[in-house]
Order: structure tokens, then sequence, then C-alpha cells
């Protein structure tokens, strides 16, 4: 990690995983984001740096046959986010959403000289709101 933190035209931006592809049986995210909130502790102790990111990738199996049956979306966020809040409390961390207290732009689609909203400016106020960021933050 030192010779990561001392390069000069590279910027640490968080830690990534990805578990592989297709997966139905998830037993492996608790385990993988276990190991990968340890990691976090260990920078941090060592070199007092705080993890602004923590992309947990890899993809959710779909259903490509009729007999296959994958794991809903729903328990799958829900897995990762209490494995997430249970690791973070066990190794005293602090970790923000993707959003880190940032508010979004809006996106805007243009073409043929016509332009569209598709996602509206995020304001603080929104990341209140929508329990991103607590009112006392």
């Amino acid at each position: 990690m030192e010779k990561v933190f001392d390069m000069k035209y590279l910027i640490y931006d968080g830690l990534h995983f990805h578990l592989g592809s297709q997966i139905y049986d998830l037993s492996s995210y608790p385990l993988a984001i276990e190991e990968v909130v340890k990691v976090i502790r260990k920078i941090n102790d060592l070199y007092d740096i705080e993890i602004p990111k923590l992309d947990l990738g890899g993809g959710l199996g779909i259903k490509y046959l009729a007999s296959d049956t994958p794991p809903t979306i729903a328990y799958f966020v829900d897995l990762l986010v209490d494995a997430l809040k249970k690791e973070v409390k066990k190794n005293n961390i602090t970790m923000a959403s993707n959003y880190n207290g940032l508010t979004k732009p809006a996106v805007v689609l243009v073409n043929k000289g016509k332009s569209g909203l598709m996602v509206k400016r995020e304001t603080y106020a929104d990341l209140v709101k929508n329990d991103v960021i607590p009112e006392w933050f």
C-alpha cells in the first residue's frame, strides 16, 4: 500500500472486489465483505487513511432457463447491506454510502437538437429526505 500512496500519478480511490458472474449462492458475499473490511481497518490503522469507496462487485445470477431460481435483487441488497453494517460496526470504522455526502448533478440526454432531463439534480435536502445523510450531519 505504501507504493500506491507514494505514486505521483495514481489516485487511491478505494477498494473493489469481484466474486464472479451469474452467482446464485450468495454466501461468499458476507465472507468477502468481512475480509475487505479487515483490510480497510488495517489500512486505516497503519496509514491513517480513510477509504473513500468500496465497490462490492460480482454478478447476481439471472434466470436464463425455466429451472433457474436466482435470488431476488431485494435479498441480494439486504444481504450486502446487513453484512457491511455488521463488519463496519465490528471493526469500528466509518463508511458513507456512494454519495459520501455529495450531491449529484442532473443527467440530461441530448439528441438531434432536443434535450430532456433524465435524472433531476440531487440536492443535500434530497439526500436527507431519502435517509442517505442523517439530518444531524
